[in-house]
């Protein structure tokens, strides 16, 4: 009986480790669900503060079209009037080059994030019904060990009760 409760409680021990160890990875993963979740609002907001700039940008240069080279050479009223124009325009050309780089990453981190977040999710899912399963198993065999441990106190009542029968009779036939 000793070495079948011992087994149990290593298969316990073992069982629960397992537990332990499902919990530590759903904990993990609903971290990264947090971080992801937290990563994807921001990402959100900096894409439509940008998008709302190019869109700002857009709309300016709709009603105030920036002026084209030979519009600025003949609008110029010198050379240093011509190379600060020049130099505006370029300085405009890149920082409307730098947002639209901006929404394309930021576009496609939103993305990424979105997909760890459905992964990580479906991974919670896993991990939880990980954890269910261990959980059971753990219980099992604790009620397995309860019944072991019932039986054999069960079976040694009715071996104390025989053996005190016979010390009964034993102790008649001797009087």
């Amino acid at each position: 009986i000793q070495a079948e409760v011992a087994g149990i409680d290593e298969q316990v021990g073992m069982a629960a480790e397992a537990y332990n160890g499902a919990v530590y990875q759903l904990d993990l993963v609903n971290r990264r669900i947090g971080e992801n979740t937290a990563a994807l609002k921001r990402a959100t907001a900096r894409l439509t503060r940008v998008q709302g700039e190019l869109g700002a940008r857009l709309r300016a240069a709709y009603v105030t079209p920036p002026p084209t080279r030979m519009q600025l050479l003949l609008s110029s009223q010198s050379a240093s009037a011509l190379l600060s124009g020049g130099e505006a325009m370029q300085r405009a050309a890149a920082r409307d080059g730098e947002i639209i780089r901006a929404v394309k990453a930021l576009r496609q981190e939103r993305i990424t994030k979105a997909a760890e977040l459905t992964a990580d999710r479906t991974q919670a899912k896993k991990e939880v019904a990980q954890r269910a399963n261990q959980r059971a198993v753990v219980q099992g065999l604790l009620r397995r060990r309860q019944t072991v441990l019932s039986s054999a106190k069960g079976q040694l009542a009715r071996e104390l009760a025989a053996e005190q029968g016979r010390m009964v009779d034993m102790h008649c036939d001797e009087s």
